[in-house]
């Protein structure tokens, strides 16, 4: 290897997008219908059915927002390997 060869053009750099795939649509329909179905008005009587839906509510959106995680985590950690591996390149220099 000559002494002269620029280093940086042996970083050969490929990539393809990101893709996630989700039944949204579908998702969102079937949650759109159900939530239709609660659509009144909270009194003492239904208070507990209230708080029973408030409860499913919340797990859902705490699942949704776990796999909105863990989907952007998976597809993320490339980018990170690649920024890390990069910065220790830059370091030596």
């Amino acid at each position: 290897m000559n002494a002269n060869t620029d280093t940086a053009n042996l970083i050969n750099v490929s990539s393809a997008p990101a893709v996630i795939s989700v039944n949204f649509d579908e998702v969102k329909a079937q949650l759109s219908e159900e939530l239709a179905k609660y659509d009144v008005v909270v009194t003492q009587d239904t208070l507990k059915d209230a708080k029973s839906l408030a409860t499913q509510l919340n797990k859902n959106a705490s699942e949704f927002d776990k796999r909105r995680k863990d989907a952007v985590a998976q597809v993320s950690e490339p980018i990170k390997q690649f920024e890390a591996q990069i910065k220790e390149l830059v370091t030596m220099c």
